[in-house]
């Protein structure tokens, strides 16, 4: 879990640079580390599901996992970008608007790093535990 920790982290500051320039060939190369930070979790985490749950439902956990995180970041990500958008113009301008959700979102990465810190806590009592129980019964 320490990849996506420290992806998420790297991510913040970089994007709210990339957010901030009004030079558009600055924010590009500032957008090009954070969208590979970012990406950082995915080693991590799809292994942690394989490993976690029983071979006759890792399919089933990773297809799971997979359409939580399309249907929320996909598909209500773009939404709320936009009502939220659409809410700050009055206060915020046609164009900034923009510029505040997405340095909002900025911020946001720190979530997933806190949970992600949070699960890396955790993760080597569980792996112990599976290795535990899969281990062959001693004999006496």
């Amino acid at each position: 879990m320490t990849a996506p920790i420290l992806g998420m982290i790297f991510t913040v500051p970089l994007l709210l640079l990339a957010w901030h320039t009004n030079n558009w060939m600055l924010a590009i190369a500032l957008l090009f580390l954070p969208d590979m930070f970012d990406n950082l979790y995915y080693g991590g985490v799809f292994a942690a599901v394989q490993s976690l749950v029983s071979d006759r439902t890792r399919a089933t956990a990773t297809a799971t996992m997979l359409f939580v995180m399309t249907l929320v970041g996909t598909g209500f990500g773009a939404l709320s970008f936009g009502m939220v958008s659409d809410l700050l113009k009055p206060f915020a301008g046609e164009g900034e608007s923009v510029r505040w959700v997405l340095m909002g979102a900025a911020v946001l990465y720190l979530v997933p790093a806190y949970f992600y810190w949070r699960a890396s806590r955790h993760i080597r009592r569980e792996f112990a535990s599976l290795r535990a129980a899969d281990a062959p019964l001693a004999v006496s």
